[in-house]
């Protein structure tokens, strides 16, 4: 078998994996600093795998693992209802203060 064949059957599986290293960020807080751990996904692949610019995404979250899945239709829309309430919500907070 040829290595074209066994990445062609790897990517009709549609398996991929990718090695990133988690960098840390700095965060200032009301009580000091703290650091984080952060992490960038990008590349070709991504665009390989269907995801587009300034498009929507849902991160899920389960014990050590993320879920990074497109947002289409009604839920792209519940989403962007989200954060603009979030939005008006933090503009609510510092009128307030």
């Amino acid at each position: 078998m040829e290595i074209n064949e066994i990445k062609q059957r790897h990517t009709v599986a549609g398996k991929h994996t990718k090695t990133i290293k988690l960098q840390p960020k700095h965060r200032e807080l009301s009580d000091g600093q703290k650091t984080i751990p952060w992490l960038t996904v990008s590349g070709k692949w991504l665009e390989e795998l269907g995801f587009k610019i300034g498009e929507t995404v849902r991160i899920t979250t389960r014990e050590k693992s993320l879920i990074i899945e497109p947002l289409e239709g009604e839920a792209k829309e519940q989403e962007e209802y989200k954060t603009a309430l979030q939005e008006v919500k933090q503009t609510l907070k510092k009128l307030s203060q």
